[in-house]
């Protein structure tokens, strides 16, 4: 691996923690998570804008999942919240980041 793309992974890996650590301490709950997934999906916002020609030749049935998607993500974020509310971050975060994998696992 490059030297940048390891940068990027542990950049990436940090900032991961670090806005859990944020949520934990943050009196958890869905309104921390939707104004964080409202400034991510900020930040992103030049992507579409930038790419909008390519945005025209992607076929309909991917909105449709993008839509499920975020319901899915939605779901999640209350269940992080809701076991941050209740738990040690130790037990919380490996359950909260291990359980969607099961899930889509036994799908």
């Amino acid at each position: 691996m490059t030297p940048f793309a390891t940068a990027l992974v542990i950049t990436s890996a940090l900032i991961h923690a670090l806005w859990n650590l944020l949520g934990k301490r943050q009196n958890p709950s869905a309104g921390f998570f939707l104004i964080a997934s409202f400034f991510a999906a900020l930040m992103m916002l030049p992507l579409p804008i930038f790419y909008r020609t390519n945005l025209a030749i992607l076929p309909p049935a991917l909105w449709v999942l993008l839509t499920i998607t975020g319901i899915f993500q939605t779901v999640y974020y209350v269940g992080l919240a809701g076991a941050y509310r209740r738990g040690d971050i130790s037990l919380a975060y490996p359950f909260v980041r291990a359980l969607p994998v099961v899930f889509v696992a036994a799908l």
